[in-house]
């Protein structure tokens, strides 16, 4: 399921703006401020959930110990996830996105088989595409569905406002986050105020050919016919008329004020969910408690390779309150005695989610000679028991000592592999798990 901070910061951010909307701006005939500000909405809804600002924050501090190599180290055990009411949730919250997503691809394609399958016609610089499908007059992007072109110039000059405004794209937006927040009531609320604002905007706009709107509300009295079964991507002349008569006789309305109220608005959200203020507590030696860090935060990490010269991005998600426990092997080399000594260092840290990781190694193999190129992908979380064969060198007796241990490390999955030949290996080369010295070669296997 989406983050649990993500949904709630989302739903505050819907809710907030469509209550404000129906305070502030419902009522009014500016129609084209009243759009911007609802699909500003739906975008920072989206949005600023994942930004972070910390006004007050400090890092981490972790610790350390070295840890001698004796045998076979034993893991630490594992114990099966058993299925709570949160993998319910994420399961009808996947099954239900996967329903309404398969739905909203199959009324793309059926309009797109309308477009592609039926007579059209140029007239007037309009595209008219003629199906009996829909029982009034609707649009998509450039395309006015009609089932007869003998139709009033007033519904065609709605439909062309809908067409030139590119209201599609609106609708497209609200239609995709209706999958995304299907479980939040105040997106359909959203959704609903956004094309009636649609439909409000293009009834001014073609009613200024006639005299009166009494004219143009007779119009859409005489369309008013059901397009319940209408695919939801379209513009359809026929909808909410009731509403729609009552804002033809409302004046045309020009606050300025209301206007000036978007950016303070805007500003004031983007300040509450995305500026994150916080204290945290030290103790005498200056060190912070751990309890007093924020639960959680995204941080993006740039990684350079600098053998292949390619920057791997990913995308992680601190648990600063969930500190666990890591055993790293690590080899330490000693400039004075020429000697290595293997150790297992045992650390802890805040627990870290990668939402994003790949990367790629080159490795050397010792039976063909030939250098592989091999793309892995990190699962950090999965922790699975891993062997690894470490090779010790000795400078003094010119021995190699092997050592076989047991840790838990997160699973690796190949995904590519590269074979690249003998002959293509430049001299000189360095390889990401070989060492050469004096003619020998010390080589660290990976865990298998």
């Amino acid at each position: 399921m989406l983050n649990q901070s993500y949904i709630i910061e989302a739903s505050y951010i819907l809710v907030i703006a469509y209550v404000l909307y129906l305070l502030i701006f419902a009522n009014d005939k500016a129609f084209t401020r009243n759009r911007i500000y609802l699909l500003t909405s739906l975008i920072l809804a989206l949005i600023i959930p994942l930004l972070s600002f910390p006004v007050f924050a400090r890092e981490v501090i972790t610790y350390s110990t070295p840890i001698s190599v004796s045998g076979n180290l034993s893991p630490n055990s594992v114990i099966p996830a058993t299925m709570n009411w949160e993998e319910l949730l994420a399961i009808l919250y996947w099954s239900v996105f996967g329903l309404l997503s398969l739905r909203l691809v199959y009324h793309f394609f059926f309009i797109r088989k309308v477009l592609n399958t039926s007579k059209s016609i140029i007239k007037d610089n309009i595209k008219f595409v003629i199906t009996d499908k829909l029982t009034t007059p609707a649009s998509i992007f450039n395309n006015l569905i009609v089932n007869d072109v003998n139709i009033p110039q007033e519904i065609i000059d709605h439909e062309k406002v809908h067409m030139d405004h590119g209201h599609t794209w609106d609708v497209l937006l609200i239609e995709i986050m209706k999958v995304i927040f299907w479980f939040n009531p105040f997106i359909y609320f959203l959704a609903k105020c956004l094309k009636d604002n649609h439909e409000y905007m293009a009834d001014y706009i073609a009613a200024q050919s006639l005299e009166s709107e009494l004219d143009y509300s007779n119009i859409l009295i005489q369309y008013a016919k059901s397009n319940r079964h209408s695919p939801t991507l379209l513009n359809t002349f026929s909808s909410i008329t009731k509403k729609r008569i009552i804002m033809l006789s409302k004046n045309k309305s020009n606050n300025i004020f209301k206007s000036l109220l978007l950016f303070p608005i805007f500003l004031a959200i983007l300040t509450l969910f995305s500026f994150d203020t916080y204290n945290v507590t030290v103790d005498q030696h200056g060190n912070i408690l751990s309890d007093s860090i924020p639960e959680s935060r995204l941080d993006t990490i740039i990684t350079f390779d600098a053998v292949t010269g390619a920057e791997s991005i990913q995308i992680e998600r601190v648990y600063s309150n969930d500190i666990r426990t890591w055993k790293d092997t690590t080899i330490i080399f000693n400039a004075e005695t020429f000697e290595e000594k293997v150790q297992v260092v045992t650390s802890e840290a805040p627990r870290t989610e990668i939402i994003q990781q790949t990367y790629t190694t080159n490795e050397y193999n010792m039976k063909t000679g030939d250098l592989e190129t091999k793309t892995y992908r990190r699962f950090p979380q999965e922790l699975v028991e891993v062997t690894d064969t470490i090779v010790t060198f000795n400078y003094d007796t010119y021995e190699e000592n092997f050592q076989v241990v047991k840790s838990m490390a997160p699973r690796e999955e190949l995904i590519s592999k590269k074979v690249t030949p003998r002959n293509m290996i430049k001299e000189g080369q360095n390889f990401d798990n070989v060492k050469k010295s004096k003619g020998k070669v010390v080589t660290k296997l990976r865990g298998n």
